[in-house]
């Protein structure tokens, strides 16, 4: 039996990546590359098997064996291994861009210093970097890309990149030893355009930064620096645990005005501060009325400080379910049992100012919780557009106890709130709307075939002087219904004041009636006792009517051939009753 070493080679074939083979009924060496591969199936064509193996491009085809042994290892990495590994992968993705071939990632740990993997322009780009559509193939978690700094490191870092993609899910991780800032685990910065994402991001490190929480963010896109730059379509699927946010995003406002946003995400946040955070600044000029954000984000946030937080929003789409099986003081804190932000405490659904134009859902069981919707205005006033939250559809069904109140109305300390918003609110989120909210926004769900009593009970009073009448029975009750409240109301007199002068009117209607032209409504009577009627020039009855912009039902007698003519206060007497019933639109 002859040696290996003995055996004749293949003339002019010579190489020291030689196999043994049977050729022409002798044992001979050869090159690897000659090595024939045979797929199953008919009409399968044969190849080398060198050619096989270099149809897919493996991030370990530009490793060492110990790098290799390291990934497989998931421990034991060093300085030097890490910046020897970050020089590694930035081979692979070099050649992958200048051969136009996508990567492979297989199943390890891959783990870098103070930097962000590779696939990245470093500064402020002048342009987008075309990728060519070259995707990054992983094994699921199994496969994982770390950050190890001082001061923070975004795991990828997509700065002005377009036709790039990652797909399989890959673990995306970072630590830090510092406490200037945190990591992400995709920043996506300077623009982008076809760039579709699946990853899975884990206790990304996030620091206390006083006022905000810096790094942690499982998927943060910024606003590019330069105005040449593009923001375009992004397509993602995150899931974040023990993570500072789900997804954020920070939008400038003027730089917006030009681009064509397309962001869509699907999310499960578990474990985090925000599962949504939409931040965007205030504009620095004015904005085009219908101009909208390009962003619709659903998904789930389980165990969640703040579910969906809005600042500043314009034409979003946000629809969130939740579910909760911690404390709110579990909640509140990070995976190292720190809190998140030692100046937020509050744990709610929906935190939403400022958010125009926009369909806002969130349904599900909030737990023990500070507040299940606040919702109100932002200072803005150099963008033209009201500053209010406004022409929005928002949906909230959620289920818990709130220790402050389940819904708050605020202003930014200048007045401004929530207007011309259609709001659905279910009767498990709360029992009581605040009137703030009600009265100017169309509220529906918890409102609906709910019968109430006014906020300030009815009174019977003059235009002059009011007067303050002594009532043997002082009822108003209302039910709304959208934009429409329904309303009746009894009021009999004891005894009548005799300071009241002046046209006489119902006060006191639980909403403004709508400000329109012509926006009179009507109102029946069902019952009147001792009221003084002309009877003599022709009134026979008891009318009213409720003009636009306006809280009372002015009152007036009717009849034959005659214009309506207001009541006064000589009409009524200490046992006058007036029994009604109406609506109107608000």
């Amino acid at each position: 039996m002859p040696r290996v070493n003995d055996l004749t080679t293949v003339v002019g074939l010579e190489t020291t990546n030689e196999v043994v083979i049977l050729q022409g009924g002798v044992v001979v060496k050869a090159p690897l590359s000659i090595l024939p591969f045979l797929q199953s199936g008919t009409g399968a064509v044969a190849d080398s098997s060198q050619n096989k193996h270099r149809e897919v491009k493996s991030l370990m085809d530009w490793m060492t064996a110990a790098q290799k042994t390291l990934v497989r290892a998931r421990t034991g990495y060093s300085a030097s291994d890490r910046t020897a590994m970050l020089a590694s992968i930035t081979a692979a993705w070099t050649a992958a861009l200048a051969n136009d071939h996508d990567i492979y990632a297989p199943s390890g740990l891959y783990e870098i210093g103070e930097a962000n993997f590779p696939w990245t322009q470093s500064g402020t780009p002048g342009s987008l970097l075309d990728c060519a559509n070259t995707t990054i193939y992983c094994e699921g978690p199994g496969t994982e890309f770390k950050t190890v700094s001082v001061n923070g490191a975004d795991v990828f870092q997509l700065n002005g990149l377009k036709n790039f993609h990652v797909r399989g899910f890959p673990k995306l991780t970072a630590t830090i030893s510092g406490s200037t800032s945190g990591s992400n685990g995709v920043s996506i910065t300077n623009g982008f355009d076809n760039v579709t994402l699946e990853v899975y991001c884990e206790n990304l490190a996030s620091v206390d930064a006083t006022t905000n929480v810096d790094g942690g963010k499982a998927l943060s896109v910024q606003p590019p620096s330069s105005g040449s730059l593009v923001c375009g379509s992004l397509k993602a699927t995150v899931r974040a645990k023990g993570c500072a946010q789900g997804f954020g995003v920070d939008f400038d406002p003027d730089f917006m005005e030009g681009t064509k946003v397309s962001i869509d995400v699907d999310l499960y946040a578990e474990d985090c501060y925000q599962a949504v955070g939409i931040s965007n600044a205030a504009a620095t000029g004015a904005l085009t009325a219908g101009k909208i954000d390009g962003l619709r984000v659903r998904g789930q946030a389980v165990n969640c400080q703040r579910d969906v937080v809005i600042g500043r929003a314009r034409g979003v789409d946000i629809d969130i379910q939740i579910q909760t099986t911690k404390t709110a003081a579990a909640r509140r804190l990070d995976p190292n049992s720190v809190a998140w932000l030692a100046s937020d405490t509050v744990v709610e659904a929906l935190y939403a100012i400022n958010a125009i134009s926009s369909s806002i859902k969130v349904i599900g069981n909030k737990g023990a919780c500070d507040y299940k919707m606040r919702i109100g205005g932002a200072s803005d006033a150099s963008s033209g557009l009201t500053q209010t939250t406004y022409n929005s559809h928002i949906h909230i069904d959620v289920a818990g106890t709130a220790a402050t109140a389940d819904i708050s109305s605020f202003t930014d300390g200048t007045g401004i709130a929530s207007t011309a918003n259609t709001i659905y609110i279910s009767p498990a989120t709360t029992s009581s709307i605040p009137a703030a909210v009600k009265q100017a926004n169309s509220v529906w769900g918890n409102s609906d075939g709910v019968w109430a009593a006014f906020p300030t009970a009815p009174t019977l009073a003059g235009s002059i002087t009011a007067g303050a009448q002594t009532y043997a029975a002082q009822v108003g009750r209302y039910c709304r219904v959208g934009n429409v409240v329904f309303f009746t109301i009894v009021l009999s007199l004891s005894a009548k004041d005799a300071a009241t002068s002046g046209n006489l009117s119902i006060n006191n209607l639980p909403f403004t009636s709508r400000n329109v032209s012509g926006g009179i409504s009507s109102v029946t009577f069902n019952y009147i006792k001792d009221v003084n009627l002309d009877v003599a020039g022709g009134y026979y009855t008891v009318v009213g009517r409720i003009l636009n912009n306006d809280t009372a039902v002015q009152l007036q007698e009717a009849g034959d051939n005659n214009s309506p003519a207001n009541l006064s206060d000589v009409d009524i007497g200490a046992a006058t009753a007036i029994w009604c019933s109406g609506f109107y639109e608000v």
